[in-house]
């Protein structure tokens, strides 16, 4: 239990920080482990909840961290090789939004009244803008910049989008069902300018 709270603590310090709060949401081992499984049979969260946690953290400046290592008889769990090829298939696609990028530059942006925060990076004059599974519509308040286009970085789609004084709303194209589609909002000028 303790060596497991450590790890925890440690992956939390290499995701972009640590507090009280955040330790208090870390999950114990026990409630990790469904009942009569062993530690090489840990469940492991479903898709678009692994993408949605990485995206996050990325967003973030962080590293995220799968925590995958060998059963007792040295190999990788089913699991745990059906989780890194969802991450690889992800990141061949979507890699542009994730290397050489910096974390959102807008403190909390409201997403509706689904989440508190849109994860997402820039580079330069691109804002990668990280959506969920099925999502129709993002609305940014705040961006001042003026858009020049967007468009889904693994298909090429273009995205249509309206902006007014300090609020962007991006349309996803209606045939989009991939796994966390990231939307890249090329902005007039070298920066990106939030409010």
């Amino acid at each position: 239990m303790i060596v497991s709270k450590a790890l925890c603590i440690s992956t939390l310090l290499l995701a972009g920080g640590f507090s009280f709060e955040a330790l208090a949401q870390v999950p114990r081992v026990d409630e990790m482990l469904k009942p009569k499984q062993s530690f090489d049979r840990i469940v492991s969260p479903s898709q678009p909840e692994t993408a949605d946690r990485m995206a996050r953290v990325i967003a973030g400046d962080g590293n995220y961290l799968l925590n995958i290592g060998p059963t007792g008889e040295g190999n990788l769990p089913a699991q745990a090789v059906n989780e890194l090829k969802v991450v690889g298939e992800w990141m061949k696609k979507n890699g542009a939004a994730v290397y050489g990028t910096e974390g959102t530059p807008f403190s909390h942006p409201a997403r509706g009244n689904r989440k508190t925060s849109i994860p997402m990076t820039t580079k330069g004059n691109r804002l990668y803008v990280f959506c969920e599974t099925g999502q129709d519509s993002v609305t940014l308040p705040g961006l001042e910049s003026t858009v020049v286009k967007a468009w889904v970085l693994a298909s090429s789609k273009t995205v249509d989008f309206k902006q007014t004084k300090g609020r962007l709303v991006l349309q996803l194209p209606a045939d989009d069902d991939s796994l966390m589609p990231v939307i890249v909002v090329e902005c007039d000028g070298n920066t990106i300018v939030v409010d």
